[in-house]
């Protein structure tokens, strides 16, 4: 799990989803915006596994990092 507040809100999208197979107890449309807003959330929190984040720029300013990236990276 590379971010928890995806997964949380991913999970928390997916219960109003559960509970329209009980319609009596809330209106299914009110359950559907419920979905799509904490879907919303969810995107918004989401971020790519391989960039760090901050406000620094993925730049690279010494070539020895691009050679040692490169060893890592082979499978």
């Amino acid at each position: 799990m590379k971010n928890w507040k995806t997964t949380l809100f991913a999970i928390l999208a997916v219960l109003p989803q559960v509970l329209k197979l009980f319609p009596n107890l809330v209106n299914p449309s009110i359950l559907d915006a419920a979905s799509i807003i904490l879907g919303a959330l969810g995107i918004g929190y989401a971020k790519d596994h391989n960039v760090t984040g901050g406000t620094v720029a993925n730049t690279v300013s010494d070539a020895s990092v691009v050679k040692e990236t490169a060893k890592t990276d082979k499978p």
